[in-house]
């Protein structure tokens, strides 16, 4: 899925991304192209059969839920696409430490980067106050709101930048 995704959206990086560019996606067979031939390398396959098809029609029909939100939310620039960050930190003890990320995608939108990162199973509500996330009595620990707000951070230490850092 995510070098499927990476590949469709280096297709439109070079210009802002706007709701044509993305609707030319959805009606040609371009992500059908890709995603076959990102699946047959990943797999090691000459041909998709049996139960590789139907997981490929399933990232097809994701990577398509995928961009009917982004039309929804364009024009935006995405301006990072599976990259790699990483930056270095002492502890109060004096250890070196060295957080490495990979991020899905970040776009450019009016002045703010927007962080996304791509869940295909089961979601988690993110729809609570970031205050909520660290109350001590919640009910359950937020693993994708942590893994979010250390995307930022990493992102804003590596990166500085004046505009604002959402997270999606």
């Amino acid at each position: 899925f995510h070098d499927s995704v990476k590949l469709i959206y280096d297709l439109l990086a070079d210009s802002e991304i706007t709701e044509s560019s993305l609707n030319s996606l959805l009606t040609g067979n371009t992500i059908e192209l890709i995603v076959e031939d990102v699946f047959k390398k990943e797999q090691k396959l000459d041909s998709i059969e049996g139960h590789n098809k139907i997981i490929k029609e399933l990232i097809i029909r994701y990577i398509r839920k995928v961009i009917n939100y982004d039309i929804k939310v364009a024009p935006f620039k995405c301006e990072f696409r599976e990259d790699k960050f990483e930056f270095g930190f002492k502890s109060p003890s004096g250890l070196d430490y060295m957080v490495y990320t990979k991020i899905d995608r970040i776009d450019l939108k009016d002045g703010v980067y927007k962080i996304i990162d791509y869940k295909t199973g089961k979601g988690e509500n993110l729809d609570k106050s970031i205050e909520e996330y660290f109350l001590p009595n919640r009910a359950k620990k937020s693993n994708i709101m942590f893994q979010l707000l250390l995307y930022a951070h990493v992102f804003k230490r590596v990166r500085p930048v004046k505009d604002d850092v959402v997270i999606a």
